[in-house]
């Protein structure tokens, strides 16, 4: 019976999906946001409700962005997250800053993170910085500026490298069926052009994603 179940195709996303999301889904839920849309229209992805998520972002597939409590991701400038990103609670994410002799002024910048990386518990990330893929943020540690090259742990305040890691030894895992938060990958391009497609980015994408779909559709022309 239980076989039987997992071919029916509803019941096969749901489980794809509950295999990244699987803190902050239920069926019932995963049914109202996927055939209803009941969330904002810039933030398609499971966000918790004491997490606050605003402003100009773009998530990959199986990005856990704001999924756990007391997250701030702030897109004043513009975020990038990329694929299957992991971050933990209480983690803040910048995209603008007040100008240091006019505070009434936003400085906004490109805030940018690759695919696979970690950011742990009450790390905090400021504006303008990139973090190339599999970049590991070590608990409560402030990241003033960018390691774009990736595949290390950083730590600290400010944060520096502490450990550079292996790429050969990386484990890349992917469920069958692939989801932008609750919208299904072969749904996501026809969402992304109705609601997203204001959203460029100047930094070139392809050194921390391998999203060839969001580094086409996120360039500058």
């Amino acid at each position: 019976m239980k076989e039987r179940l997992k071919k029916i195709p509803v019941i096969r996303d749901y489980l794809c999906f509950f295999s990244v999301y699987h803190e902050c889904s239920s069926f019932y839920r995963f049914l109202k946001k996927r055939w209803f849309q009941k969330f904002r229209k810039n933030v398609y992805w499971p966000v918790h409700e004491r997490s606050e998520v605003r402003g100009r972002i773009i998530v990959g597939k199986g990005a856990r962005v704001g999924h756990r409590p007391g997250c701030v991701i702030q897109g004043r400038g513009k975020v990038f997250i990329g694929d299957y990103v992991g971050i933990g609670p209480n983690c803040i994410i910048v995209s603008g800053n007040h100008d240091v002799y006019n505070q009434d002024e936003v400085v906004r910048k490109e805030t940018v993170i690759g695919d696979y990386c970690w950011l742990a518990s009450s790390a905090i990330i400021l504006a303008g910085v990139v973090l190339g893929p599999r970049t590991i943020v070590g608990a409560g540690s402030v990241v003033t500026k960018s390691f774009p090259e990736g595949y290390c742990v950083i730590a600290g305040n400010p944060a520096r490298v502490v450990k550079k890691l292996d790429k050969e030894k990386f484990v890349c895992k992917r469920p069958s069926v692939e989801y932008y938060g609750y919208i299904r990958e072969d749904k996501f391009p026809s969402y992304y052009e109705k609601h997203l497609s204001h959203i460029k980015f100047s930094y070139d994408l392809h050194t921390i994603t391998n999203n060839e779909y969001l580094i086409k559709c996120l360039a500058t022309q």
